[in-house]
């Protein structure tokens, strides 16, 4: 059969069995199959909420209609804050008609969306300057979804005590929660402080699931502790888990089972050295091995130098790790030394807000070889990052002269070794530091592999 001879509809619907990929390798095949598949290749609709959405009134016009054809094949929709459109644009007695339109136009288009839809997935980030029919539009049309598997929600934008949680059901296959990241001494955020009733909400919604596979946890707090004791009385074992607060509570519950696959608690900080410290005792004294048969990724690297970090303390549990395919991970850089750039000559001096250091490379070199050295032991690894701690002087400074400039001085430091290591053998091991990625090559002189970079990372 000539896949060419069925009509868009008929293609549209096979398409509609197919996974993700598939629609990349048809939409790839022919300008005809590309056509087809259109609607099934962007399947996530972003709706924007607030106050000047004076912009979106044909988009939401569309939608309501039903004539676009994406209501059947959206599987996800994510509602963010959209851009501010100038008011002085409009006039007031326009501003007033556009308002009241987009306000019935955004509950319209949700009552059509939930009609016939197989939304699977939400992301939502509630903000300060969404309206009120707008939210309550949003959370009905939420807690209306039937077969929802995924559900995101960033909380770190408003005032949580005006934010209550929608019904999200019993059957989320992956949730991710993030609330606000600066500490509480921070003022003009300090009104943001998740609430503990909303923390409480959260943790039954969590601990109801039956088949949760992966849960993210955002934010600088100490409260998602409570959630941990609710999956441990549970007894659920998530494959996949993501947080940057690391607690005891959550290693009692890592210890209760074995079996993960996925744990990235990337720039997690217990607030201080020692406790940090004691917490990487815990976790690569016996968290670790309880997972050694399972873990196929792993990022660990903390946001401030701590035994966290990878050194020689720690190099003896990686080797269990048989199945990691991979490896995100920090080095400490040891001494550092403050530089007067006034006494440079004027060819060399720089602008800098904050304090730049130079850091001694030796002690550096250390870490980073062990590293190298000890994932050639690593028969599944494939994917190695090496990233920079920063200093532990640089808690709790924002921004501004008090700032040390610790890890652009150390990434320099840590591409220098992985440039100057040099391996008998070949190993498919991709290195990242930074934004570039590097892989063995043979040397043209000497017969020995060296990293050379192969691709760069794309900023986001």
């Amino acid at each position: 059969m000539n896949l060419l001879t069925l009509s868009p509809e008929l293609l549209e619907e096979i398409g509609n069995q197919l996974g993700h990929p598939d629609h990349t390798r048809l939409r790839a095949v022919c300008k005809d199959l590309e056509g087809a598949t259109q609607r099934l290749f962007f399947s996530s609709l972003i709706l924007n909420t607030g106050e000047h959405l004076f912009s979106r009134h044909d988009f939401l016009s569309a939608l309501v209609s039903g004539t676009t054809g994406w209501n059947a094949y959206t599987r996800k929709i994510v509602f963010k804050p959209g851009p501010y459109v100038r008011p002085e644009k409009y006039t007031d007695e326009e501003r007033e008609v556009l308002r009241g339109d987009n306000e019935r136009l955004f509950s319209l288009a949700l009552e059509t969306l939930s009609v016939g839809s197989n939304i699977q997935a939400v992301e939502w980030q509630p903000a300060q300057n969404e309206i009120q029919p707008q939210y309550e539009a949003i959370h009905q049309f939420i807690s209306r979804i039937p077969a929802l598997l995924e559900f995101d929600l960033d909380i770190s934008r408003i005032e949580s005590h005006l934010f209550s949680l929608p019904s999200i059901g019993q059957e989320l296959r992956r949730i991710g929660i993030k609330c606000r990241r600066w500490h509480s001494h921070v003022q003009w955020a300090s009104n943001r402080d998740v609430t503990p009733s909303l923390y409480r909400h959260i943790s039954q919604a969590i601990g109801t699931q039956k088949g949760l596979v992966r849960l993210e946890l955002e934010g600088d707090t100490g409260e998602w502790s409570h959630i941990w004791t609710i999956l441990r009385k549970a007894r659920l074992q998530l494959c996949e888990i993501a947080t940057n607060v690391l607690t005891t509570e959550f290693f009692e519950y890592l210890l209760l089972y074995s079996g993960l696959q996925k744990l990235d608690t990337k720039h997690h900080d217990a607030g201080n050295r020692p406790y940090n410290d004691r917490l990487a005792e815990t976790f690569y004294g016996s968290v670790l091995s309880h997972h050694a048969d399972s873990l196929v990724e792993l990022s660990c690297p903390p946001a401030y130098e701590s035994q966290f970090s990878f050194g020689e303390h720690n190099v003896h549990v990686l080797p269990q790790l048989s199945k990691l395919e991979s490896l995100a991970m920090s080095v400490n850089a040891g001494r550092s030394k403050f530089v007067d750039w006034s006494k440079r000559g004027d060819s060399e001096r720089v602008l800098y807000i904050g304090n730049p250091v130079e850091i001694e490379q030796a002690d550096v070199d250390s870490p980073v070889n062990l590293l190298l050295e000890t994932a050639t032991r690593l028969p599944a690894l494939r994917n190695l990052t090496i990233s920079a701690a920063d200093t532990n002087s640089n808690r709790g400074v924002r921004c501004g002269n008090g700032i040390i400039h610790h890890t652009s001085a150390v990434t320099p430091a840590i591409l220098h070794t992985l440039k100057e290591f040099r391996s008998k053998e070949e190993n498919p091991v991709a290195v990242r530091v930074g934004y570039a990625i590097h892989e063995l090559r043979l040397a043209e002189e000497g017969g020995a592999w060296q990293y050379e970079q192969t691709a760069k990372v794309p900023w986001r």
